[in-house]
């Protein structure tokens, strides 16, 4: 258990900072239970025994699962746990006193399985996981409301749930999945991949998995044990397409240009070189923020964050002369493909362009890049008024991800241009 043998990490435990963007999330819960006390600045309570070994059944931990205690405060839960089960623990808490105590308290290894204890935010759970299969991982939580219920907890746990991990809560429960097993008395509830609806994975394909990338919680494209990096997105390259700088050194300057899906920037870049104003949308908080900070130096660049689905997505952000979209549109069409029609074909100004990279179904093999066949790339914007010019098929940029496939080129794909007349 390499993995959980993390650097002790150290912060200040009376800076609210720590709990950011959750610091609000407390300043209404300062109330005293029967069984602890949840203060203006930590949830803090205390356990009983039963519950924590209950918690544990309930989870179904087995000395070869990695037990995960997200506010593990004193390490009350995750030493039992340990010393009963015998299993690798991790608690991660943002008071370094807690931790400190809870590292005191912890029994020595068993069997090479230790009792960890990091001081961090909740947040970089992923990182201290790194290498863990999913299906071993059992967190548990006794997290107030405010914070339990939260999308972006939702959007941290659920890549493990899809991939076969368990999650217990005790006392305050997530609203947005249905337990799959309960224990009544102790009020403790158990969520796995059985919790799952069909309504968790439209969201999924929509929302939550490009979150799980950003927030490194979904990393299929990374082998064992590395860590998850912006750099280590599998469609980057640290550079703009080159189909798109191919296509923009024959264009003529413009006035508006939009980067769907902008990810971390470099495209977005690139536009802005050649548009009075280049605006991006991306549906992730966090590649809003990277590509923000990427065009940082540019005063005609800026991205925006978007649910290009939403109703009125695309009157939020204007009409243009130009549209780029890499790997975007392959995705949202299969979530709504006639709200994804929508959204592209409202964007485009008289005498404008749209440039579409995705994947192509020539491609024999499964690599990242949705594979779309010819004929649908060719009607996908039927209806709009707009007219596909050119079709091509091209190989995607190289990238780490690519690179490490067993094959000698990129996927392949195409690239498509329509014009609105």
């Amino acid at each position: 258990m390499a993995s959980l043998a993390a650097a002790q990490d150290s912060s200040d435990s009376d800076d609210e900072a720590h709990f950011w963007p959750f610091a609000e999330a407390f300043e209404d819960d300062t109330q005293t239970y029967p069984y602890g006390t949840l203060s203006a600045v930590a949830s803090h309570v205390t356990t009983p025994r039963e519950t924590a070994l209950a918690a544990a059944r309930l989870g179904d931990v087995a000395r070869d699962d990695v037990f995960v205690d997200l506010g593990c405060g004193v390490g009350a839960v995750t030493n039992l746990v340990h010393a009963t089960v015998g299993c690798a623990c991790l608690g991660l808490d943002c008071c370094e006193a807690e931790v400190a105590a809870a590292r005191r308290a912890a029994a020595p290894p068993v069997d090479g399985n230790a009792a960890t204890y990091v001081t961090c935010d909740l947040f970089d759970m992923p990182r201290h996981v790194a290498g863990v299969e999913a299906a071993r991982l059992v967190v548990y939580m006794h997290l107030i409301p405010k914070l339990v219920r939260r999308s972006e907890v939702r959007d941290l746990l659920e890549p493990y749930v899809r991939a076969g991990a368990r999650v217990v809560t005790s006392k305050y429960h997530p609203d947005y999945w249905r337990a799959a097993r309960t224990d009544g008395t102790l009020d403790l509830r158990r969520y796995d991949a059985a919790s799952l609806s069909a309504a968790d994975d439209a969201r999924w394909r929509r929302l939550g998995k490009w979150r799980g990338f950003y927030n490194s919680a979904h990393a299929p494209h990374l082998p064992p044990g590395a860590a998850p990096t912006l750099d280590a997105l599998p469609w980057r390259s640290g550079e703009a397409y080159a189909e798109l700088a191919r296509y923009l050194e024959d264009a003529s300057r413009g006035a508006r240009a939009l980067d769907v899906g902008c990810g971390t920037g470099e495209n977005l870049a690139a536009l802005a070189a050649r548009f009075d104003e280049a605006l991006g949308v991306d549906v992730v908080q966090g590649a809003a923020d990277a590509a923000n900070e990427r065009v940082r130096d540019l005063e005609n660049a800026r991205a925006v964050v978007g649910d290009v689905l939403a109703p009125g997505a695309a009157a939020k952000l204007g009409t243009f002369d130009f549209v780029f979209d890499a790997q975007t549109w392959h995705c949202v069409r299969g979530v709504d493909e006639a709200a994804a029609r929508a959204f592209y074909g409202a964007l485009v100004r008289p005498g404008g362009r749209l440039m579409v990279l995705c994947g192509n179904a020539d491609e024999p093999d499964e690599r990242g890049p949705v594979r779309v066949a010819r004929a649908d790339v060719e009607r996908a914007f039927d209806g709009t008024g707009l007219v596909l010019e050119a079709l091509a098929p091209f190989r995607f940029d190289a990238t780490p991800a690519y690179a490490r496939q067993a094959f000698p080129e990129p996927p392949l794909g195409w690239r498509g241009v329509w014009r609105r007349p």
